[in-house]
């Protein structure tokens, strides 16, 4: 090793002695065979604290609701200061359909196949292979390196993610920048969209179909207010992000009104699906929403409309220029001979928390395509693996400030 990391040549060396290959492929398909859908992960969490605590990280067990456990384990640095944590989450979304073996952990053609490989226990693995390479080599970190695998990322069925993640910036996690691993092909995403699903209600007066002119069609009002949603959309779709290269989204998604053929129905829901890019706050986004309502109302006095907000995680964004993108850059470069793409992520993750509530500057780097998320072929490269462990232990020595010899 030269250039940039000048006389570490033989740390470098010392810590990746072992047959890393073999083990991030191992943890990976262990990872594969235990389920986790959502909700679920308190298996693969007990299976993750021996794990690290066997390859002699100190590991500490949360438990962010009942059966739904945070696993962080740490390298500590002889300074007792907050260094980098690296962030990955447990949970998958369901099976469904799948056209490979979703727990069976299948290697064939260099890749592993089954649920969550992508999203993202391939990540996890290569986090965790990384620290205990570290810890192994007995690399004395100036700074604590955190790895963090948490449940209740997901977010589905209405259910708000980010569980695990909140719960442990809630108890006082400490980093100085840390590096969420979901899938960027190594790309580094420094931004990404957030997530805000609201229900809007339209309350009719429910009548005979015959008697028509005496009730209220609460569907009728609904479409009204469907009519601004589209207006507010069409607005919508002359910004831009710079990264993303996407506009915000306003989707609707679910509709239900009425009960029976011949009678005025009384009650109509709504569903909306609001994508905010990096820069708009959920405040503003359920005020553009509020503003709408009331504008309608002023013009029909039997409308009544309520706008309920269910889900909501701002995106994120960091600059470029952060100590830990270009530590990332520097690492990614020695390993893949070429600086990262810097990019924004068309979708939501933890690392909005951790840049938003815990002001911890996040970049998002992981192996893997983040086209094959939630797919029926979920795979993830056994080489891309190996090079996410080597760059997460050169970002690592890096950010926990190893002294070097230069």
């Amino acid at each position: 090793m030269h250039g940039a990391y000048g006389n570490m040549a033989e740390l470098w060396e010392k810590v990746l002695a072992y047959d890393y290959e073999r083990e991030v492929v191992e943890l990976t398909r262990n990872l594969i065979a235990i389920p986790s859908v959502s909700g679920q992960e308190k298996a693969i969490g007990k299976f993750l604290r021996s794990t690290m605590e066997n390859m002699g990280l100190e590991v500490e067990f949360q438990e962010a609701r009942k059966d739904r456990p945070n696993v962080i384990g740490r390298v500590l640095g002889k300074s007792g200061k907050p260094g980098l944590l690296l962030n990955g989450h447990m949970d998958t979304i369901p099976v469904g359909d799948m056209e490979v073996d979703p727990f069976g952990g299948v290697v064939e053609g260099g890749r592993i196949y089954g649920r969550g490989t992508v999203d993202m226990k391939g990540a996890i693995a290569a986090m965790v292979v990384a620290a205990a390479l570290i810890k192994r080599a007995g690399v004395e970190l100036d700074k604590d390196l955190i790895v963090a695998a948490v449940s209740g990322e997901e977010a589905f069925k209405n259910r708000a993610g980010g569980i695990g993640t909140r719960y442990m910036v809630k108890k006082g996690i400490d980093a100085s920048a840390a590096i969420v691993g979901e899938a960027t092909n190594l790309d580094i995403g420094i931004a990404h969209i957030g997530l805000m699903f609201i229900n809007i209600i339209c309350k009719g007066r429910g009548v005979h179909s015959v008697d028509r002119d005496r009730g209220v069609n609460a569907i009728l009002k609904m479409v009204k207010v469907i009519n601004a949603l589209q207006e507010l959309g069409s607005r919508l779709e002359l910004k831009r992000h710079k990264l993303l290269g996407r506009p915000p989204v306003m989707n609707i998604g679910i509709i239900h009104g009425g009960t029976l053929h011949n009678w005025v129905p009384d009650l109509c829901r709504l569903g909306i699906d609001r994508r905010l890019i990096p820069g708009e706050t959920v405040e503003e986004a359920v005020q553009q929403i509020n503003e709408l309502v009331e504008r309608l109302r002023r013009e029909d006095s039997e409308l009544t409309v309520t706008v309920k907000p269910r889900i909501a995680n701002r995106g994120m964004e960091i600059s470029p220029d952060e100590a830990v993108v270009q530590a990332i850059q520097k690492a990614r470069k020695h390993v893949l001979g070429s600086y990262a793409n810097v990019v924004g992520i068309p979708f939501g993750t933890d690392a909005a928390i951790l840049v938003n509530e815990a002001k911890i500057p996040t970049a998002i780097i992981g192996p893997g395509d983040f086209k094959l998320l939630h797919s029926h072929v979920e795979s993830i490269g056994v080489k891309e693996l190996v090079d996410a462990v080597k760059i997460y232990v050169l970002t690592t020595l890096t950010m926990c400030q190893h002294p070097s010899k230069e």
